[in-house]
């Protein structure tokens, strides 16, 4: 009786065999990878394109967008009661009663609703773990222009501030009581600046303005901050984005150690900026609702442009002090090529 050869694998055959495996282990997880990021990129931006439709509800509801830190009413404290951008959003995001609750007076500032708004508010690529309180980071931050702290009457920077400013953004500290500071330190009240589309578009266009980008060190979407200008300004660096018009159009020196910096600049560093943990850019939507993906490499005069509703006022003069005399392009559109946004 004849019996068969048993057969097996040589250890250099089944080295071979393991080494083959693990060189198409190595070309799959890179593509397996990107198609993942990919993926929560396209959250990621649906995500934005969500907030930009309530954003939109509300400019057309009201005439005017909402300020990154609003006025609400005194509560039987009394203390003021303040709502971020996004609270002022509540009932165009499907959420009315949560809205009326922030809206009623009887009920005080510690007592207002919160909510883990995970899925929304959260990047994928950037997964935020919500506070005590369930009320997380929000991953997503609105257009403040420039820094409060710099909108001074007398100083080299803004100047007049208070007649300008539509043009330096889009989302205003919109603190209305009688008395109130808003980055001026001479103490006088200064009207909260109110935007439009209208006014968007009869200048830079929807197009070329931007709206809302992503931050990975921004704040819970309830910061308002203190009471007073230090907090308000606190509240327009944790749920805005801002540019700084010290770096001018013309000058190649870069905006480092400006405040705030370019895209993705010291991603770890906690600034007023877009950054992401995307790979090469953040993800943006602009005021006419298209998205974008704004490069790493985006050129700062660029950046300062799109920052701003009419992208004249995106440059100025040393020791500009009338809020007049100033410098730039008039349209950003010779700049936006695929080369500098993709």
């Amino acid at each position: 009786m004849n019996r068969g050869r048993r057969s097996a694998f040589t250890l250099v055959e089944l080295l071979v065999v393991i080494t083959i495996i693990g060189m198409l282990m190595a070309l799959l997880l890179p593509a397996v990878q990107a198609a993942r990021e990919s993926g929560r990129r396209t959250v990621c931006q649906n995500n934005q394109k969500q907030l930009v439709t309530a954003i939109s509800a509300y400019e057309s509801r009201m005439g005017k967008y909402p300020g990154y830190r609003n006025f609400l009413h005194n509560d039987s404290g009394p203390n003021a009661v303040f709502g971020s951008w996004f609270v002022m959003l509540l009932a165009d995001m499907g959420m009315p009663q949560m809205w009326e609750r922030w809206s009623d007076p009887t009920i005080p500032v510690g007592l207002k609703p919160t909510m883990n708004w995970d899925d929304m508010l959260t990047c994928p690529s950037d997964p935020r773990t919500a506070g005590a309180d369930r009320s997380p980071n929000i991953a997503y931050v609105v257009n403040c222009g420039i820094q409060d702290a710099m909108h001074q009457v007398g100083t080299d920077y803004i100047g007049a501030w208070h007649k300008n400013g539509a043009a330096f953004g889009v989302f205003h500290n919109h603190d209305s009581r009688p008395g109130a500071l808003e980055g001026n330190t001479a103490g006088v009240f200064v009207p909260p600046t109110e935007v439009s589309l209208d006014y968007i578009s009869s200048h830079d266009g929807g197009t070329y303005t931007l709206l809302v980008s992503e931050n990975i060190s921004s704040g819970s979407w309830m910061d308002v901050g203190s009471l007073d200008v230090a907090g308000a300004q606190y509240a327009e660096k944790k749920m805005g984005m801002l540019w700084d018009p010290r770096h001018y159009p013309n000058s190649s020196t870069a905006p480092t150690p400006l405040e705030p910096p370019a895209i993705n600049q010291d991603k770890e560093g906690n600034w007023p900026r877009p950054s992401s943990r995307h790979p090469g850019g953040v993800v943006a939507m602009f005021a006419d609702s298209h998205y974008q993906f704004l490069s790493d490499g985006l050129d700062y005069t660029v950046w300062q442009h799109i920052m701003t509703p009419n992208g004249v006022r995106a440059g100025q003069t040393a020791g500009m002090t009338d809020g007049t005399n100033w410098v730039g392009i008039a349209n950003p559109l010779n700049l936006l090529d695929p080369s500098r946004v993709r």
